[in-house]
């Protein structure tokens, strides 16, 4: 097989087999790859292979309190304005973190009051990605639909690229 005809029955797949996904654009796919292959880089380098959120913890722990924080604004920019505005969360926020109430408890002071330390401003970025992570592995993203999630998923691998960059916690 080629790589075209493996593409193809991959889409021929999706038409029929998951219809819901079969209308996603391929930029869409396309960042959700980058996405998930750069997370799973950053939970081999920087979270032991656990990918859990008692990890991220622990990770988001070893963050330098001076980090410099200049690079990640935009990251931070999009985020925020994506999650909070004026008067606290979004109904975008809650989609984000479902029913995972622990992160949802870290993650909403920091964004509600649009304010923090560089290192509370980036260990949220950290909470973030994770929960795209959980909601694109186990199904959350499907839900709530890929279509419109190619900015999203594009910050997300991004901002990985930086965070796989650093030498904090390994």
């Amino acid at each position: 097989m080629t790589t075209k005809n493996d593409r193809e029955f991959l889409e021929n797949w999706l038409k029929t087999g998951s219809p819901e996904l079969a209308d996603v654009p391929n930029s869409v796919k396309m960042a959700a790859f980058y996405f998930i292959l750069l997370w799973s880089l950053f939970d081999l380098r920087k979270l032991d292979q656990s990918g859990s959120r008692d990890a991220v913890e622990v990770y988001c722990q070893t963050l330098p309190v001076d980090v410099d924080f200049s690079s990640f604004e935009p990251f931070w920019d999009y985020f925020q304005g994506r999650y909070a505005n004026a008067t606290g969360v979004t109904e975008q926020f809650y989609s984000l973190v479902g029913n995972d109430y622990l992160t949802q408890k870290r993650l909403e002071p920091i964004l509600a009051a649009q304010q923090g330390t560089a290192k509370e401003k980036l260990a949220a970025l950290v909470f973030i990605t994770f929960r795209l992570r959980c909601n694109l592995v186990h199904g959350g993203k499907h839900v709530a639909g890929l279509v419109d999630q190619y900015d999203n998923l594009m910050h997300g691998a991004k901002l990985m690229t930086l965070i796989l960059g650093m030498n904090a916690a390994g």
